[in-house]
């Protein structure tokens, strides 16, 4: 069990490093492993079976193996069903957590009703668990709102889009005033979000408002982390560069994408 959770972190290491074969390396031989030790005990190694395929499964997804991050993902989640079969309330936050993982695999490849009934499902686990435990589960009824949103507004369902998003900026605002360095960075992202639902619907004032407050929480955050949140800085400028060109603001819109493309140079020269 101590070599498996080695391999394991390890193997996370190495994805947040991008040294994907090393990565993959690790959990497949912690997966081996974690097999063999649950055949004879699955009480105790089933969710360390669960865990592994889990992260198998978003490696896979990083490097665009889908069927095999697929293949990983659901056999975690039938692995998390039957655990919370017995004892919900340690698995069904895995089961949760495995559907928004589908989601955005499904979305990812253009398979929009999958995509849906996964974010639905785990969108009601998280509802159901965060009524008993807010501070735990909040984050991530907020999150899979957003991977909803995004997969309405991909598909045109305009005003399912604007009601998923308004839902998620909502709770991380709320998030955000108890912990603003965890949660300010996801409310600058369905900001910005919210920004372009609105800009494609015409809603100008609306969509400039929204960039404007994710500009503003972006460059506070890159004050503390440049390498983190310049990106998202130059990213929210350019969007309004877009809003700015497209309601001819033109002197407003070129000081956008000049400020946007002074930062892509600064981190184009390093990356």
């Amino acid at each position: 069990p101590g070599i498996t959770m080695t391999l394991n972190n390890l193997g996370l290491l190495y994805r947040d490093t991008q040294r994907m074969k090393e990565a993959e390396s690790a959990y497949q031989e912690a997966l081996t492993l974690r097999r063999e030790l649950a055949r004879d005990n699955p009480a105790a190694f089933l969710p360390n079976v669960a865990g592994i395929l889990n992260n198998l499964g978003a490696l896979y997804s990083a490097t665009q193996r889908m069927k095999e991050a697929e293949s990983a993902y659901q056999e975690a989640l039938t692995t998390y069903r039957q655990l919370a079969r017995d004892n919900p309330a340690a698995f069904l936050p895995g089961v949760a957590t495995t559907l928004n993982n589908l989601g955005n695999l499904y979305s990812a490849t253009q398979r929009v009703k999958e995509a849906e009934s996964a974010y639905r499902e785990a969108l009601t686990l998280r509802r159901q668990l965060a009524r008993d435990n807010p501070a735990a589960f909040l984050p991530d009824v907020a999150m899979t709102l957003n991977n909803l949103g995004n997969l309405y507004s991909a598909t045109q369902r305009m005003k399912e889009a604007e009601s998923a998003h308004r839902e998620a900026l909502s709770l991380r605002r709320q998030l955000a005033r108890d912990n603003p360095a965890a949660f300010l960075p996801n409310l600058a992202t369905t900001l910005n979000n919210l920004g372009n639902l609105y800009r494609a619907t015409r809603r100008m004032k609306e969509a400039e408002s929204a960039y404007q407050e994710a500009l503003t929480t972006y460059r506070q955050l890159a004050r503390d982390n440049p390498a983190a949140f310049l990106p998202s800085v130059a990213e929210t400028l350019n969007n309004l560069g877009v809003l700015y060109s497209a309601t001819q603001r033109m002197k407003e819109a070129e000081s956008a994408y000049r400020e946007a493309l002074t930062l892509r140079r600064q981190l184009a020269r390093d990356n």
